[in-house]
């Protein structure tokens, strides 16, 4: 009997410890869920795949960039394509530069960049602005877009958000009222199309 007792201390405390590690380490384990199939992990854990919702993204992973990296060059690029898509009209790539606070994402299915995300922190009012989100023409009509607004609302609740913003073409409002937006203002003109600011409590 003393002997079983001594073995379920050892397995206790091994359990602990086990606990204690893997608490500690936010590696291990996910920071939010946005929803009940889709976990994300930390934009700091590059490369780590996560999801298990449709095929695609199965396969994509979120990753952090800087201005000064490669893959920001190849995100402004994918940038400049899906704008010209859209609107049917040329943007210089000096158009594109965000500011310095502006978080920078890519999304990658395997290695192919095929989209990108600036996420720009919330001042006092608790409020993260969406600063652009762009996809590869060619992994369009995806879902893509939504797969990544998802992520920029989990982000920003891990960061105690209140809201998330962005400006949208009127042609997607609708779109963007299904997932829980609604619009702020008035309609004005960018990229000669019109747009209006919309916005989403994070709960």
């Amino acid at each position: 009997m003393k002997k079983i007792k001594v073995l379920a201390s050892l397995a206790a405390i091994l359990l602990f410890a086990n606990f204690v590690v893997l608490d500690s380490n936010p590696r291990l384990k996910p920071i939010f869920q946005t929803d009940d199939t889709i976990k994300v992990l930390p934009a700091t854990d590059a490369g780590i795949k996560f999801g298990s919702g449709t095929d695609i993204e199965k396969a994509l992973t979120i990753s952090e960039i800087t201005q000064q990296s490669v893959d920001f060059k190849t995100a402004q690029h994918i940038r400049e394509q899906a704008l010209e898509s859209a609107y049917n009209i040329t943007i210089a790539e000096t158009d594109l530069a965000d500011d310095s606070t502006t978080i920078q994402f890519v999304i990658k299915d395997a290695e192919k960049i095929i989209g990108s995300m600036g996420l720009k922190p919330a001042k006092s009012d608790g409020v993260w602005h969406i600063n652009h989100i762009a996809v590869d023409p060619a992994y369009q009509g995806q879902n893509i877009n939504g797969f990544l607004i998802r992520y920029c609302e989990g982000y920003a609740r891990t960061k105690n958000g209140l809201k998330i913003s962005h400006i949208a073409r009127m042609s997607a409002i609708g779109f963007y009222e299904k997932i829980g937006f609604s619009t702020i203002g008035e309609e004005f003109y960018k990229y000669g199309a019109p747009h209006v600011q919309i916005e989403k409590l994070l709960n």
